[in-house]
């Protein structure tokens, strides 16, 4: 019943990946993909302000309701800002590296792309589960999972289309890539 740190399971998955195919860990979608993981994990640690107001004995109940559902959505929608935040400042490196692109309004747009994201994928997956039961159920998912590809394509060509929804960049160079993430892994392991 020990408690596992997430550092180790992620440790863990690249030993697994370093096992199966090795040259799987020097693949930029490989290594996006456990950046992100670690950008998670230090926003995680961000602390989120307090967005509660205490409330005078004279206010009504009604009022401390309205507030506190304030407090909770203000708290969500920071813990969400600051892992958009973290994501994007363990990828862009890397993505301005490999990619010579740098997308700031990408921090905007993931904050509404991935819930559509979910909301397609759980459509696909009803879509196969009853496709396979019979085709005319399946038809009753197809039509959200269309509408969900459409808005996310729709979305992405918008932010495409912005003057500055990307920039192309030179890249950075390896030895700064490594010392750059060097920073991050010791803000991490040694704060």
């Amino acid at each position: 019943h020990r408690q596992s740190h997430p550092h180790n399971i992620l440790a863990l998955a690249a030993l697994g990946i370093l096992v199966w195919n090795p040259s799987d860990l020097f693949d930029a979608g490989t290594q996006l993909s456990f950046l992100a993981v670690m950008g998670i994990l230090m926003a995680s640690r961000w602390a989120v302000p307090k967005f509660e107001q205490p409330l005078a004995a004279d206010e009504s109940q009604m009022e401390n309701r309205l507030l506190n559902a304030v407090a909770v959505l203000g708290r969500a929608a920071w813990q969400y800002a600051a892992l958009m935040l973290g994501i994007w400042l363990w990828t862009a490196p890397l993505i301005a590296a490999r990619f010579h692109l740098i997308s700031p309004i990408g921090l905007l747009l993931n904050s509404v792309l991935i819930p559509l994201v979910i909301f397609v994928l759980w459509a696909g997956y009803l879509l196969l589960f009853f496709g396979g039961i019979h085709p005319w159920i399946a038809n009753v998912f197809a039509v959200p999972l269309g509408f969900g590809l459409t808005c996310f394509l729709n979305l992405v060509q918008w932010g495409a289309g912005l003057r500055l929804g990307h920039v192309y960049v030179t890249g950075p160079k390896d030895w700064w890539l490594v010392g750059y993430y060097l920073l991050l892994v010791g803000m991490i392991f040694f704060r």
